[in-house]
This record gives structure tokens, sequence and C-alpha cells, in this order.
């Protein structure tokens, strides 16, 4: 997109938008340089990666997301998150011009993937997007329906003219629960990371959408994993007898596993696993 980015150990982050200072429509097209989503550097080897796969394996294929972030947080880094949150309140046109020319983006991007994976993959990552923060959503559930859910009906629409059976996973984190009814009815059937923030009940999050929803995620990167192998071995556990009972969880971390967490725990993670994670489960 044109965009500069920097650099911060071991992540990047963006710098000021290219529209930091415009509300100009006009602009959006001016500034910001938009991808072509034809253009074949974006799929090359997706085709022979993903029939090796099929072909080779027996494995449950996920594609990933087309791009890391999706149209609300790409919006925020052209804009700026603040100035974006002010847009969808103050300058309503402004913000759905973006929104929908980085759907443009996106849609292109998903479309040409998904023609490059064929048959040959199981599971496609929606590029992700944060819509709240430990104790409550970023955006009220209002302006999600408002501003968000079209570009997300848009990009679901494209993956079930694709292949109807393909799962579809979405990635938020934060306290998402306002939202998980939203998910159910656009046809999401993954969530990742299911964020066990403290505010976060995972117990009547299953309870109450565990029959609608896969949840992939949930091991605790903060504390659990970077602590002793017995704090991981009781999370694992943990999550399992919330989140296990009648399938429907992927045991993993809730976000990439950091710098802080030892090689051992990691090991411990995997045998946790399938020690605690075998039906029928056996945690009390």
């Amino acid at each position: 997109f044109g965009q500069v980015w920097r650099r911060a150990v071991p992540y990047y982050y963006a710098e000021s938008g290219s529209l930091a200072t415009s509300t100009d429509v006009a602009d959006i097209d001016r500034f910001v340089t938009w991808p072509d989503p034809a253009d074949p550097r974006w799929t090359a080897g997706v085709t022979a990666r993903a029939q090796h796969l099929r072909q080779t394996t027996d494995c449950f294929i996920v594609a990933r997301m087309v791009t890391s972030h999706g149209v609300f947080q790409t919006a925020c880094d052209l804009r700026g998150t603040v100035e974006f949150m002010m847009d969808m309140a103050l300058n309503p046109d402004f913000a759905r011009a973006l929104l929908a020319r980085i759907t443009d983006t996106i849609d292109g991007l998903l479309d040409g993937y998904l023609t490059a994976c064929g048959d040959a993959i199981d599971m496609i990552e929606l590029p992700g997007d944060d819509y709240a923060a430990n104790d409550n959503l970023l955006i009220s559930p209002d302006m999600f329906r408002t501003f968000i859910r079209p570009a997300l009906e848009r990009l679901i629409a494209t993956v079930r003219r694709h292949n109807p059976a393909l799962k579809i996973m979405l990635h938020s984190d934060g306290l998402i629960t306002t939202l998980l009814p939203d998910f159910i009815d656009l046809g999401i059937d993954v969530v990742h990371p299911l964020e066990p923030v403290p505010a976060m009940d995972l117990d009547a999050i299953k309870a109450q959408y565990g029959d609608r929803l896969a949840f992939l995620g949930s091991i605790d990167i903060s504390h659990a994993m970077p602590g002793s192998e017995a704090d991981v071995r009781a999370e694992v556990q943990l999550r399992i007898k919330q989140l296990g009972p009648g399938g429907g969880y992927i045991l993993a971390p809730a976000n990439h596993l950091q710098a802080d967490v030892p090689p051992e725990n990691v090991l411990t993670l995997f045998q946790a696993a399938r020690e605690y994670g075998r039906y029928p489960l056996r945690i009390e």
C-alpha cells in the first residue's frame, strides 16, 4: 500500500499513515499505492504447495490469510487508529469509501489465492482484525455492523463462491464476546484466538456458542507459557476442560509464542496436549 513501517524487534508497526492528514475521498487513490490483485507474484508457488500437501499428507490443510491485517486494521494503518475511529463517527462517507477500496483489494487477493489453491485446502483464514482490547470492544457493536460487517460479508461470499464447504477462520484478539453472534451469523466456522483475558468467560462462551463455533487458541502466552513446565501442563488441562467437551477446540497458543518462552515449555505444551487431549476426556 506504499505504507512506511518501522521495525520494533521482532515486529513492525505502521508509521504515520499515507492518509493521516486527509479526509478527501479523492486522496484515497492519490496517496495510497494499491496493489494489483491480478499480479501473479501474490500467488507464486501457491498451487504447487497446496497440491503437494494434499497429495502427500493426510493433514487438514489451512490456507493462510492473504494480508496480515483486515479491512479495519488496514484502514487504521493508512489513516491512523485514532483518526479512523473519529472518521467513522464524524466522516462516515470517507470511512466507507476507504473501507470499500481496501475491501476491493483484499477481496481481489482472496479470489486469486483461492483460485490458486483450488480444491486442495480445507480452511481459509480471513485477514486478521482486532476489534477489542482486553476489557471491551474498541468500537461499538453498531459501528462494527455498519462499517466492518459488510466487508466481511463480501469476503465470505467470495469464499463460498469458490467452495461452499470450505471452513472459514477469523482472527480477532481481545474481549470479542459481544461479536460472537455476528460471527456465527456471518458464517464463520472457527474463531482465533479466544484470548484468555481476565474478562473472558471461556466456560460461558463454550456453553452458549460451542455448538456453532469452533475455537483455536486460548493457551495463555503471557503467564503460563513463560512460566514453569507445571504451569504449562495446568494451562493445557484447564483449556481442554473448558473448551474440549464435545469437540470443537483446536489447542494452540493464544498468539505467537514470544522469545520469553523456554523451548522446554513448547515441548511440554505438545506433550500435555497429547496426554490430556484424547477422547473421552478425563480431566476433572
